[in-house]
């Protein structure tokens, strides 16, 4: 199968010709009566397939269509791997223009199987809703983006290391989009709202056991919980199947403790379900549960998905779709990709030459002008924000989906158009990882008696960055009583124990995003750095705000992990800090420094309203530079 992968993520036709020919010659040396020669003549019939459809003039469908029914013949029932057989066929069977409804048939039951592999089953089910939306059955395609959102968490459990939660996390990058596309377009607004919680910000979740679904469990019913842990693990170990490597015996589940387990995982759900308070056990939150506690703020959740985009509009009224008819995902991809080379050019400093810098500013520009052409502007006067307020601000929360992710709406503006037309002219803006993120953070803060207890934090560990002495000079004078640890003394393990004690952080520091494993993103201290994993293992009470005067510490991976909307921002927030305040993408460290100066001058007016004091800041940066955005659309509030 290597080279099957190998082919279709470099669309290398010799690479195909060899994995079909390895496939034959599969075929041919399996005795016919072996239980595993069906799954053989699938694997071939799938390779043919392929290779009929990306390369019609070499391709033979007749050979394509034997080996298909070669492997219909020779299925065998209750075997271990019946799950990867059916899932081959199903696939061979779509991409042969077969009867859409033999491939939907094959593919539902090989995600049904209850023995099957987690990740052929997850496959399965993505293949079985596309062949169900294409062939205009919606209900089943829901039907089938239910059941591999379901599986996901198990795919990437809570005891599985980082590594392996974001490799399958990624693979299955954009389902949850693609569920709530096909909700809305029969118009289940509510629906595809539980999508989205349902299938994005699931390593996210796990930070929610402490006081969600698992730790209300913990204190009602301990013995539950406790069966529930190990009824998990075990469930994990026998469905999570991984190839042995060259040399070692393939260790194969026994199919009868697959199916004991599954038998005993339904049964201990629905005695859970039945207790008082735990119906929605481990399902996602209803639409209604999610919707703000009043007229002041509004959730806006932005999605986008490979036949639409849309902005599901959260009010304590209820739950409203507005299509981004000016948008499609190829256009949100090249929004994305102009953000992210903004970044590359910011970074890369000296070293990229003054028409890069020009050339990138000029792209965020255009970024800007279209996110309010076609997000925010529609979203702003469906809400009846059509201009500056006559009163108190108005609060959005933005949820950010798939390649909305890191994407500046609260910066977006047309200057073309005129004064008004921004977005910080008319809201205060804040962003949320989830929905579900930001209720519990409403949850959890609404009887805390919260502080002005300040830690201080600073440390260049690079050497170059001399603004930061300033800047934690300048708040030290602020706060005179604060905590200050800075130098040699602001180590990880200092820095953790301090933040346990206080009210408000305030770090400035470097920071590195790491793209290839975002939970190895980590501000840089002496002596180490401070990860995402770090952060998010603080047992701690909710504190007030942490301030991360750093580069990037909210730009999400969004190439592979978007909907994870991992970030050292979004683990501050998790660890217990109400509010947060991050950047997108780099910031020079004297503009990081003045932005600070100028958010803590508010701040100290309105301790409660940290959004407000970023977007002030933001406010007065963009009325002395508005042709430098690169200074004041990164800085953003996560949280309350």
């Amino acid at each position: 199968m290597t080279l099957l992968h190998l082919a279709g993520r470099t669309d290398d036709p010799e690479l195909l010709d060899r994995a079909v020919a390895a496939f034959q010659v599969a075929v041919e040396e399996m005795p016919e009566a072996h239980p595993e020669r069906a799954l053989r003549w699938g694997n071939l019939a799938l390779a043919l397939a392929i290779r009929v459809a990306s390369q019609p003039e070499q391709g033979s469908p007749w050979r394509a269509r034997l080996a298909l029914r070669r492997a219909l013949e020779e299925l065998p029932s209750g075997h271990l791997q019946l799950s990867s057989m059916l899932n081959a066929v199903g696939l061979a069977a779509g991409l042969l223009d077969s009867d859409r409804e033999e491939a939907v048939r094959h593919l539902r039951a090989a995600a049904e199987q209850p023995t099957g592999l987690l990740e052929v089953r997850v496959r399965a089910a993505g293949g079985w809703a596309d062949h169900a939306r294409a062939a205009g059955d919606v209900p089943s395609a829901l039907a089938a983006y239910r059941l591999a959102l379901e599986l996901l968490p198990r795919l990437a459990p809570r005891t599985a290391g980082a590594v392996d939660q974001e490799f399958w996390l990624a693979e299955h990058s954009g389902l949850a989009g693609a569920a709530a596309a096909c909700a809305l377009d029969i118009g289940d607004v509510t629906g595809a709202v539980e999508l989205l919680e349902q299938g994005r910000g699931i390593v996210l979740s796990y930070g929610l056991d402490t006081g969600g679904d698992l730790g209300r469990l913990r204190d009602a019913d301990p013995q539950a919980a406790a069966r529930f842990e190990t009824l998990r693990g075990s469930m994990v170990s026998a469905s999570t199947g991984t190839a042995p490597l060259p040399g070692e015996p393939t260790v194969v589940p026994d199919i009868g403790d697959i199916l004991r387990l599954s038998r005993e995982w339904d049964k201990l759900l629905a005695e859970i379900r039945a207790k008082p308070g735990f119906g929605r056990f481990l399902l996602p939150p209803a639409a209604a549960d999610l919707l703000p506690p009043d007229a002041s703020s509004t959730t806006v959740i932005l999605t986008a998905a490979a036949t639409r985009c849309d902005a599901l509009i959260l009010r304590p009224s209820g739950v409203t779709a507005l299509p981004l008819s000016g948008l499609d995902y190829e256009a949100v991809q090249g929004l994305r990709a102009q953000v992210h080379q903004l970044g590359a050019v910011i970074s890369a400093g000296a070293e990229a030459d003054v028409g890069e810098h020009v050339a990138a500013e000029e792209g965020l520009r255009e970024v800007l002008a279209r996110l309010w052409r076609d997000v925010a502007a529609p979203v702003l006067d469906a809400l009846g924000h059509a201009g500056p307020p006559a009163g108190a601000w108005p609060r959005v929360h933005w949820v950010t989906c798939g390649g909305f992710a890191g994407l500046p709406v609260h910066a977006a503006e047309d200057p073309a158009l005129g004064a008004g037309a921004a977005v910080v002219e008319r809201v205060v803006s804040s962003y949320a990882p989830t929905a579900r993120v930001l209720e519990h953070a409403r949850r959890s803060t609404v009887h805390s008696r919260l502080g002005r207890r300040v830690l201080i934090v600073g440390s260049d560990a690079s050497g170059r960055l001399p603004a930061i002495e300033a800047e934690v000079a300048g708040l030290s004078g602020r706060f005179a009583a604060a905590t200050v640890l800075k130098g040699p003394s602001a180590t990880p393990e200092r820095v953790l124990r301090a933040l346990a004690e206080v009210d408000v952080a305030h770090l400035a520091c470097p920071a590195i995003s790491d793209e290839a494993s975002p939970a190895r993103s980590r501000l840089l201290l002496a002596g180490g750095g401070l990860t995402v994993g770090d952060v998010g293992r603080m047992s701690r009470v909710p504190a007030r705000l942490a301030y991360l005067s750093a580069c990037s510490t909210a730009q999400t991976n969004v190439d592979r992990l978007a909907d994870e909307a991992i970030h050292v921002a979004s683990a501050f927030h998790l660890a217990g800090f109400r509010g947060v305040v991050g950047t997108l993408w780099p910031v020079a460290d004297t503009v990081a420094a003045d932005l600070a100066a100028d958010f803590y001058e508010h701040l100290v007016w309105a301790w409660d309203d940290p959004a407000g004091a970023v977007h002030e800041a933001v406010r007065r940066r963009r009325a002395a530079a508005p042709l430098l955005a690169r200074d004041w659309a990164s800085l953003v509030h996560v949280g309350l």
